[in-house]
């Protein structure tokens, strides 16, 4: 028998999390009618970490789905458009040119009923002049290289001439949330949580604030960061640790204001340049720019991840101003666990490599709203949920962990240890020994839920010079000639299109998001 409907659920943490949870569970149950409240507990006390500020491309659909505008939206955040990642220093780290490689979102196409990546392989298995696979397989990469935008202000909101995500400032990104949100009906309350109240079932029952004050509620949506103050206080502790494969766990971040120079090229990419024990994230916003490194505490200190990033941005520790994070890297085993959710940092954390945190805010509401609960939900729905964030987590992290183990960096000892030590998951091996034999394609992820497709493997595999076999199976049926005449006729095409594209800047300054 299905249970009782929520009449009140309750929120607990502000930032993005807190905030896209209100907006999209708000729209979606209560528009046009009200079918139940929702409050949201967030203190002032407690900080908004706000690291991440690239997202991946299916952020426009979150922001579309909850009835925001895309203009405005870009407005209240100092945002701008990102066609993808620009990796630098990954395979050999010596600083050359040559070793860089773009992931960009557009999905490469077929011609004759051939794969664009099939073609390159074929080209490059036969020993070939395919060129580098992101200059030849998508237009998308040189458009992004030329600073030139994914689309013109005369595109419909949330299109583009390409898939794009964006760059924001993380913590207006959730102050406009909080606005959208409480301006439609959604109660906020200011408050610290001193005790959670458990009933007999082990379920929340309410909140007790510091003020004295106690909120009842039917489900809880647990937001409060690494501290899973919710999760915890269930006793959900039952942790997935990643810390073996994926070696980063701390961050140190600045932000570094654009002067009249570099705010007239501002980046529609992100770009990530690997350091000795990490990497560091270059995002340029409209008025500045965050740039910060991941690093493995194993491997470096905080003083020396602090000189690092200082030495990247051309001033000295002593006058930089810096951010030190801590980052728990994981998931939790459950992040629906009798009446409460957990979404965002609550939930799980991978390194912010492929702009993936939002992502996952977005999905774990997604699927919450598919499989809401009643006062009473049956485990068979609460299987599913936990099932499917954990398919989410697991692949994403292996797509991480591919970036780094195909490195043919030895010169320090983070490299080395993932070069000969950090071995990848039974589904990654197996995919890497199938992918020695022919492209990745969708079929070899039948049955999954996943963020990164074939494509977004295939820019990752070949970016990182990748070996397979002298012939692919593709080289028995398709001539190179074929696949030649192909790429040549699409990097003629390439060529030509590039200055149809408006530039970056004028696209911000054309859409009233950036000064002139």
């Amino acid at each position: 028998m299905a249970g009782q409907p929520i009449k009140q659920l309750i929120i607990v943490g502000g930032g993005s999390a807190g905030w896209m949870s209100a907006c999209y569970l708000d729209r979606v149950f209560n528009h046009p009618k009200r079918t139940f409240n929702i409050t949201l507990v967030e203190s002032a006390d407690v900080g908004t970490i706000g690291v991440g500020e690239a997202t991946v491309h299916s952020l426009r659909f979150f922001l579309a789905s909850i009835g925001v505008a895309e203009a405005e939206v870009i407005k209240k955040t100092n945002a701008t458009l990102k066609h993808g990642i620009s990796f630098r220093n990954w395979v050999h780290g010596k600083g050359e040119k040559s070793d860089q490689y773009f992931h960009a979102f557009e999905q490469p196409k077929y011609n004759d009923g051939v794969s664009v990546i099939a073609h390159w392989a074929n080209v490059k298995s036969q020993n070939g002049n395919c060129g580098k696979f992101d200059r030849s397989v998508s237009p998308q990469t040189q458009i992004a290289l030329d600073n030139r935008s994914p689309r013109s202000e005369k595109h419909k909101e949330y299109t583009g001439f390409f898939p794009y995500g964006y760059h924001v400032d993380a913590l207006l990104l959730g102050r406009y949330l909080r606005d959208v949100a409480t301006e439609r009906g959604v109660k906020r309350i200011e408050g610290h949580v001193a005790e959670v109240v458990l009933n007999d079932r082990g379920e929340i029952s309410k909140l007790s604030l510091t003020s004295g004050d106690a909120i009842a509620g039917d489900f809880f949506i647990d937001c409060t960061g690494f501290a899973s103050l919710l999760m915890e206080k269930m006793g959900n502790t039952d942790f997935i640790d990643y810390s073996e494969s994926l070696l980063c766990d701390r961050a140190v971040a600045c932000q570094i204001k654009h002067d009249s120079k570099s705010s007239s090229a501002i980046r529609p990419y992100t770009t990530a340049t690997a350091q000795g024990a990490g990497w560091i994230w270059d995002i340029d916003l409209v008025n500045r720019s965050g740039k910060g490194y991941v690093y493995s505490s194993d491997f470096c200190s905080a003083d020396q991840a602090h000189a690092t990033l200082a030495d990247y941005v051309n001033q000295s520790p002593e006058e930089l101003t810096v951010k030190h994070l801590k980052m728990r890297v994981g998931r939790r085993k459950f992040p629906w666990h009798k009446n409460c959710v957990s979404v965002g940092l609550s939930s799980g954390f991978i390194e912010p490599l492929e702009s993936t945190g939002l992502y996952f805010i977005d999905m774990a509401l997604r699927f919450l709203g598919e499989y809401i609960p009643g006062s009473s939900t049956p485990d068979v729905v609460v299987d599913k949920y936990n099932d499917a964030i954990g398919q989410l987590f697991d692949q994403t992290r292996d797509f991480i962990v591919l970036h780094y183990i195909l490195t043919r960096r030895e010169d320090t000892a983070f490299w080395k240890a993932y070069k000969h030590h950090v071995k990848p998951s039974d589904a990654l091996a197996a995919n890497m020994e199938l992918w020695r034999q022919k492209v990745p394609t969708p079929a070899d992820f039948a049955g999954q839920i996943t963020l990164f497709s074939s494509a977004n493997y295939a820019y990752i595999l070949y970016g990182m010079e990748f070996e397979q076999q002298a012939s692919l199976n593709t080289g028995l049926y398709v001539s190179a000639g074929r696949s030649k005449t192909f790429l040549k006729r699409l990097n003629s095409e390439i060529k030509c299109a590039i200055n149809t594209f408006p530039l970056h800047c004028d696209y911000l300054r054309k859409s009233g998001s950036r000064r002139s």
